[in-house]
């Protein structure tokens, strides 16, 4: 199940349990020579923060930061993610009115 993935993979890369979470989108991979296949996109709510433990894969610590969602594109420098950003906000907010 793509979900219980999502959590495995954010946990071992971050120390970071999430929750609820929900595709927002997909982006194409062209190019290399496994391609084309698809990378899936999903927002989450953070449940808790571990302390932090290096990545099994690359042995290093990635550094976590927290912003609130008006201020993510002032970290992401790729426009073009920007509409990817846009629906995890949406997302996020209609979560929060269910709750």
């Amino acid at each position: 199940m793509p979900s219980q993935t999502l959590m495995r993979e954010v946990y071992e890369e971050t120390t970071v349990r999430i929750g609820k979470c929900g595709m927002i989108g997909y982006q194409e991979v062209l190019g290399d020579k496994n391609s084309p296949y698809y990378q899936l996109r999903y927002a989450a709510l953070v449940e808790r923060v571990d302390p932090q433990q290096p990545d099994p894969d690359k042995d290093a610590i990635h550094e976590l930061l927290f912003v609130t969602p008006e201020d993510v594109m002032k970290y992401v420098t790729y426009p073009h993610y920007q509409p990817m950003f846009e629906a995890a906000v949406r997302w996020y907010r209609e979560v929060r009115q269910k709750d």
